[in-house]
């Protein structure tokens, strides 16, 4: 396994980085309005759900964005989810709220950055997604949404470091070990790690703990403060992933093969009691899942 993914404790900040920090606080917190009245609105009880479809309906980039998210994270009822109103009936509040921030941080923070560099992300965070979910479901893990959720806003401190911790430089001058899967150069280049601010994010947007623990530990699981055995699936999502090339990139890379070969001791390492016939099994699930995925993902 590479050394950026090595299980490390994120650095508290200190005074070097300590402006940075406080930009990154600022501005995690600056939601455009109708994200902070949605926000409100679904952390109110009860939850107002006609004015928040009005809300989103309005956006109809938005709106078509989250039932086609929602639909990945539910499988099993993808044909009776054709509206918002759906989503918030098959999700819930708290995943719903979840699900909306994601989009609205993607695209706020996400237009400081080319096409390109946004579909990457979205491409891999997307996929990671889907397959927390297969592997959740594989593994009778509870409520796989919530798996699917996490693996969606997992990176979302890479999104954000690069952004306000970046000196002022262009996305395009920054190296691709930036960008969520090497936390060692992150903290050596930057002073923070993606971790270390997805964590921040997260709890300036109230998350979920559980949420907050894969943002923060998906590259050290057994730091897991809430539920390692989510932070673990989405662990290793992430690493089928990024072994396949499927990574958020700021310079278009080739895949590294290197990386490939450490999804197994991902699994043997983060999640133990597979055995190696259900491992092989999963791994053929989730290449299944993958094809699936990326043909869909490539053609929208």
């Amino acid at each position: 396994m590479s050394e950026g993914r090595s299980s490390m404790v994120q650095t508290p900040p200190n005074e070097s980085n300590g402006a940075i920090l406080a930009l990154i606080s600022d501005e995690i917190l600056k939601l455009p309005a109708y994200v902070s009245d949605l926000n409100e609105l679904l952390s109110t009880v009860p939850v107002d759900l006609k004015r928040v479809g009005d809300i989103i309906r309005e956006r109809p980039n938005l709106s078509a964005h989250i039932i086609y998210l929602c639909k990945l994270a539910m499988p099993d009822f993808q044909n009776q989810i054709t509206s918002v109103d759906h989503c918030v009936v098959f999700l819930g509040i708290d995943q719903m709220r979840t699900l909306i921030l994601a989009c609205c941080m993607v695209s706020d923070i996400g237009s400081h950055y080319s096409s390109d560099q946004v579909r990457s992300f979205w491409q891999h965070s997307v996929l990671t997604a889907s397959l927390s979910e297969r592997i959740a479901r594989y593994m009778n893990y509870p409520r796989s949404e919530n798996a699917y959720l996490a693996g969606l806003l997992h990176d979302a401190g890479a999104l954000a470091l690069v952004r306000w911790a970046g000196g002022g430089r262009s996305p395009r001058e920054l190296p691709n070990a930036m960008c969520g899967e090497m936390t060692e150069a992150e903290r050596e280049s930057l002073g923070l790690d993606h971790c270390f601010v997805g964590g921040l994010m997260g709890r300036a947007w109230r998350l979920p703990a559980e949420i907050i623990d894969v943002l923060e530990h998906h590259h050290n699981p057994q730091e897991a403060k809430c539920d390692q055995a989510l932070v673990g699936i989405v662990a290793a999502a992430d690493s089928f992933c990024v072994g396949r090339g499927i990574r958020f990139q700021l310079v278009k890379e080739p895949a590294n093969g290197s990386l490939e070969d450490g999804f197994h001791q991902v699994l043997s390492r983060w999640l133990p009691g597979l055995g190696n016939d259900l491992e092989r099994k999963l791994k053929e699930v989730l290449e299944i899942t993958y094809l699936q995925m990326i043909h869909d993902l490539e053609n929208r």
